[in-house]
C-alpha cells in the first residue's frame, strides 16, 4: 500500500483489526493484470479475471493456509488416512428426515436431493406429509473434495438457520485420526446434530482448516466440550483463518455466509469473506472504505468478519462469539 493508503486506513469506518492488516498485504498492479498477496503473485490476462483469481490466492493465503500447488489434485483420497478416520467414527449411521418416492415394501426415499433404495429396517417412524425418518450411513467419503465427512448420529445440519463451524489447524495427517476420534466422541456424548470433516489428503498438510465441525443452535452447548476434547490432543498449529475467530491455539469459529446474492450462496466461509475482502479491494478509492462497504453489502459484520450481522451472541469459556 502506498503512503496515501495507510493515512486512509485510520479514517475508514470500523473495520477489524485483522482486515486492515490484509488490506496492507495486498498490492495491486495499476493495469489490473497482476497482485500480490503476501509473498503469493496473481496474474491473469484481463482486470476481468483478477477478481476470481485474487479471491482465490486471499482464500489459500489467508485462510486455509495451506501450500500453493497448481498441479494437485483438490479430490485426491488416502485409504490408508480414510481407514484411520473410519475407525475414529464411533456409529454407522445418522438419521434423516427423507421425501417418500415408494413405499414399503420397497421404500424410495430421497436424500440430498437423490432418490435412493433403502432397507425396510433403515426407515424409524413415518411422518405426515410423504415423509419418513430413516437411519442413512453417516460416513460420506467423498462427498466433499478432499475431505472425509461424517454426520452424527443425532442427525447433521440442515441449513434451516445459523451454522457455527469450528476450525482446526494441524500441523501434519499423522494428528488428524486421534484428535478426530476425540472430537466424535464427545460430540456424540452431547448426542447433539453434527457435520464434521477432515482434510484426507496428507499432501495437503498442514492448513487451518484441517478439521471442520459445523454446529446448528442444538448442537451450539456442545461447543466448549468440543473445543476442550480438540485441545487435549498434540499437533495443532497456533496460526488460524484470518476472517475467523480464534478461541484458542489453531482453534478458531466462524458462521456460515448469510448471502444469497448470485454467485454468493454455495459459497464456504473462507470463498465467501475472500472473494468479498477481493471485491473491495478492486473497488477503487479509499481501500478501507470500499471493503468495509463491501462486507456489509454481503451481509457481514465489518468489524468481526466471523460472524454475519445477524449472527446469534454466543459465548465459550466466558468469550462472548
Amino acid at each position: 500500500m502506498d503512503g496515501n493508503s495507510t493515512a486512509a486506513l485510520a479514517d475508514a469506518p470500523a473495520l477489524a483489526p485483522q482486515l486492515r492488516s490484509l488490506i496492507e498485504a495486498v498490492d495491486l498492479a495499476p493495469d489490473g493484470l497482476s497482485a500480490r498477496v503476501g509473498e503469493r503473485t496473481v496474474e491473469v490476462d484481463s482486470p476481468r479475471a483478477l477478481w476470481p483469481a485474487l479471491g482465490t490466492a486471499m482464500y489459500e493465503v489467508f485462510h486455509s493456509g495451506h501450500r500453493h500447488d497448481p498441479g494437485a489434485r483438490p479430490g485426491m483420497r488416502d485409504p490408508d488416512l480414510e481407514r484411520e478416520l473410519t475407525a475414529g467414527v464411533p456409529h454407522r449411521f445418522t438419521t434423516a428426515l427423507a421425501k417418500v418416492h415408494a413405499p414399503a415394501p420397497d421404500w424410495v426415499v430421497e436424500l440430498l436431493d437423490v432418490r435412493v433404495r433403502v432397507p425396510a429396517d433403515r426407515v424409524v417412524a413415518v411422518e405426515d406429509g410423504g415423509l419418513a425418518v430413516v437411519r442413512a450411513d453417516a460416513i460420506r467419503p467423498a462427498l466433499s473434495p478432499g475431505f472425509f465427512l461424517c454426520d452424527g448420529s443425532a442427525g447433521t445440519v440442515l441449513g434451516a438457520g445459523p451454522i457455527l463451524r469450528l476450525y482446526v489447524h494441524l500441523a501434519g495427517p499423522a494428528f488428524t485420526p486421534p484428535a478426530w476420534a476425540g472430537a466424535l466422541a464427545a460430540l456424540e456424548e452431547a448426542q447433539v446434530p453434527y457435520r464434521a470433516k477432515a482434510f484426507s489428503n496428507p499432501a495437503g498438510y498442514p492448513r487451518r482448516d484441517a478439521m471442520v465441525f459445523y454446529l446448528e443452535e442444538q448442537g451450539w452447548p456442545a461447543l466448549e466440550s468440543l473445543v476442550a476434547a480438540v485441545s487435549a490432543f498434540p499437533g495443532r498449529v497456533d496460526d488460524t483463518s484470518r476472517f475467523a475467530r480464534r478461541v484458542g491455539p489453531g482453534l478458531a469459529v466462524a458462521w456460515d455466509p448469510a448471502d444469497d446474492r448470485p454467485g454468493m450462496r454455495r459459497l464456504s466461509f473462507g470463498e465467501h469473506r475472500a472473494r468479498i475482502l477481493a471485491q473491495g479491494l478492486l473497488a477503487g478509492g479509499d481501500p478501507a472504505g470500499a471493503v468495509a462497504g463491501a462486507f456489509a453489502a454481503a451481509g457481514i459484520d465489518p468489524a468481526e468478519p466471523f460472524r454475519n450481522r445477524t449472527s446469534p451472541r454466543l459465548r465459550i469459556g466466558g468469550v462472548p462469539l
